[in-house]
Parts: structure tokens; sequence; C-alpha cells
């Protein structure tokens, strides 16, 4: 894939991973910081152990989710930029 005319146009043909910079996305951080707060006051009867499992399971779970979406969302978006590059070819 390191040739890709897609990652060359969208990316100048770099990859895409290396351009996604989480841990500077300041949204991000405080998304995570409110999920920890609510599961704070969730667990804050719970063993530290305890607590630790509730909240992997919780963020597995919600990344499964959060994953559902992306692809659908995705699988979408491609659809229709296909479908529209299509229709400018066939013009």
């Amino acid at each position: 894939m390191d040739n890709s005319m897609i990652l060359e146009l969208a990316f100048s043909g770099k990859s895409y991973d290396n351009r996604i910079k989480f841990a500077d996305n300041k949204e991000l951080q405080e998304s995570y910081d409110k999920f920890y707060e609510i599961c704070d006051n969730l667990c804050k009867d719970f063993s530290k152990e305890e607590k630790h499992n509730i909240i992997w399971d919780i963020d597995l779970a919600m990344g499964a989710i959060v994953d559902v979406y992306i692809n659908e969302y995705f699988k979408a978006g491609f659809k229709l930029g296909l479908t529209i590059a299509a229709q400018n070819f066939l013009e």
C-alpha cells in the first residue's frame, strides 16, 4: 500500500496513521477525563481490582460500539465517494 494513489493524494504519501496525534487532541483527553470521572463515581465502593476490571470491560464494550459506527460510516462514505467518482468519469 506504499504506492497507493489514494494515500498519495490524501496524505502526500505518508502513512495516514502517523498523521493522527491522539495525545495532542484536547477534546479526546477531556472525554477520557469525563469517562474516568463517571467510572470513579460509579465504582467508588469497589476495590481497586474490581474498579479496574469494570472500567476495562466498559471501555472494551464502548470501543466495540464505536467500531461498528466507524465501520458503517466508512462504508457509506466510501460507497458515496465511489458513486460520485463513477458519475464524474461517465460524464
